[in-house]
């Protein structure tokens, strides 16, 4: 009786442990999110808004960035296409590394803004929301 009652036990247990291994919050987000690839960066940044709610992640120059409360807003660059193109980048405020001058962003294309950065002022720019920013490895 002893030894049915341990492995009726042991077996509750090997199972409760067993439920509680499920996949991570972020890790089933993280599948849940559309990215566009990399041949569509020249449609994204020639019309941001028909890629809104979809995630990029792309690399550039950071120009400027400022603080709003607990958001950063980064001004980056792009310059590996035919042409420049322009990110305004919103963050957490930890996620950014802000020594770097090469980044990587990973965030949600929000439809079409103006860059800030003061040579460019003006210049249609991609919008990307809820962004990690992290430096890009040389």
């Amino acid at each position: 009786m002893k030894k049915t009652g341990a492995i009726i036990l042991s077996s509750m247990l090997v199972f409760t442990m067993t439920a509680c291994g499920g996949k991570s919050e972020s890790t089933e987000s993280n599948e849940n999110k559309t990215y566009v690839e990399e041949s569509q960066f020249d449609e994204v940044f020639a019309s941001p808004s028909d890629f809104e709610g979809q995630y990029i992640k792309i690399s550039g120059e950071l120009w400027q960035f400022e603080q709003d409360g607990d958001t950063l807003i980064l001004d980056v660059v792009d310059h590996s296409g035919e042409e420049d193109r322009y990110m305004v980048v919103y963050a957490p405020r930890g996620s950014a590394v802000l020594s770097a001058s090469e980044v990587t962003v990973d965030g949600k294309i929000e439809g079409e803004t103006e860059t800030r950065i003061d040579e460019y002022a003006g210049s249609p720019a991609v919008k990307i929301n809820d962004a990690t920013v992290e430096e890009l490895d040389n």
